[in-house]
């Protein structure tokens, strides 16, 4: 395997283990919490994709990903949890 494809296998299992505990704790409002969780998963595994790619204009791809991802979740994190 190429290091750059067993350095990105290190990093998604690092994710993996935040988000586990992530999930674990959970938050009182039920299944958007997990959804929007998965949502930004899916991102930042594009992003870290982007990432191992030859080439400034991956870089910077990716980098628009997970900001603007993580804006994303963090705003709707804050709508579903002051929604009463």
């Amino acid at each position: 395997m190429s290091p750059i494809f067993v350095k990105s296998l290190d990093v998604l299992r690092r994710f993996g283990r935040v988000l586990r505990l992530a999930l674990w704790f959970g938050i009182d409002g039920g299944w958007i919490y997990y959804a929007i969780l998965l949502v930004y998963g899916v991102l930042v595994t594009a992003a870290v994709f982007l990432l191992t790619q030859p080439g400034w204009l991956h870089v910077l791809l990716a980098l628009f990903i997970l900001l603007d991802g993580l804006t994303l979740m963090l705003v709707l994190l804050y709508r579903w949890l002051n929604r009463r």
